[in-house]
């Protein structure tokens, strides 16, 4: 009987440190099909490849949206954005959808009671309170994001140059741009706890906290995301890896992760077989170890590594 016993807390043992959720994951969708997840508090928004969007309240999982040829999605402070394939903007608030945009844009990100849109022209344009303001009528910008957790307006954009500016002020019609970074080589940007981050070509991440330093000098990382004091790094193999005080602890060393979002504290991470699943970072972090830092960090002073 001990035999047996042992055996058993030994394939457990296996079981919880080879599954999806290792570390301390929970599962909220077994579903298929889905292709994007955004969170907002305690709701989570999954986008179907059929376009329909579901909303997971209180355990439960709801259709908030039947339609098709939905692109992306993104949520915040209660509301929840989709754009369609023709690039129309689209909100949900109160349990109804409104066209709030018309056909032209490639990409959102919701912040509070601000929604920041980048149009197929390049133009970037922020909506609030039914009114959209163009605050950037400039060419050859790839992708934008924003910083959720300050509180001021905390912009960023990437041109196809590499080049970073950074949109900042106390008010939706003070802002000024300034540039960051006049380098080359990066492919994604991400902002969150007041600091921005960059994803360069050969894998290196850089983050900006009063000045540029190098964390992280590995290769394959495919996606980087940001929230509050946390940072992480989805890597080609599927790991994934969080920095939060000044160090690396690896989350997830399983396979098939597709994307991840964060939002409050929360991480959330979406399969390639349409699981979602979501661990809260502050235990995740207490259930694993802590990479020693001449494994993963070298720290430079300078964006190009001089």
């Amino acid at each position: 009987m001990l035999s047996t016993t042992i055996r058993w807390i030994a394939i457990l043992a296996i079981l919880l440190t080879s599954s999806p959720g290792w570390a301390g994951f929970n599962l909220l969708d077994d579903g298929v099909g889905t292709k994007a997840v955004a969170a907002d508090g305690n709701l989570t928004y999954a986008l179907k490849d059929n376009g329909n969007i579901w909303m997971r309240a209180d355990g439960r999982w709801q259709m908030v949206d039947d339609g098709v040829g939905t692109r992306s999605i993104d949520a915040c402070k209660g509301h929840l954005y989709a754009v369609k394939d023709d690039g129309s903007v689209w909100a949900r608030n109160c349990g109804a959808w409104k066209r709030i945009g018309k056909p032209g844009t490639n990409q959102l990100v919701a912040d509070g009671d601000i929604l920041y849109t980048l149009e197929s022209n390049g133009e970037v344009l922020l909506y609030r309170d039914g009114q959209w303001t163009r605050i950037d009528n400039g060419a050859g910008t790839r992708m934008i994001t924003a910083d959720k957790t300050s509180s001021d307006i905390r912009l960023f954009v990437l041109k196809n140059n590499g080049n970073i500016f950074q949109y900042v002020g106390s008010n939706v019609y003070g802002g000024q741009w300034r540039i960051v970074d006049d380098g080359a080589g990066t492919k994604q940007i991400t902002a969150g706890g007041n600091c921005l981050f960059a994803l360069k070509d050969n894998g290196n991440v850089w983050r900006l906290n009063g000045q540029w330093a190098r964390i992280d000098d590995g290769v394959g990382t495919k996606q980087i995301e940001a929230d509050d004091n946390y940072f992480f790094a989805l890597k080609d193999n599927g790991n994934i890896w969080c920095y939060a005080s000044e160090r690396w602890a690896q989350l997830d060393n399983g396979v098939g992760t597709s994307m991840l979002n964060a939002d409050n504290g929360t991480l959330y991470v979406l399969k390639n077989n349409g699981n979602i699943f979501s661990g809260y970072v502050p235990s995740l972090l207490n259930s694993v170890p802590w990479a020693p830092e001449s494994v993963r960090v070298n720290q430079f002073q300078k964006l190009h590594g001089q």
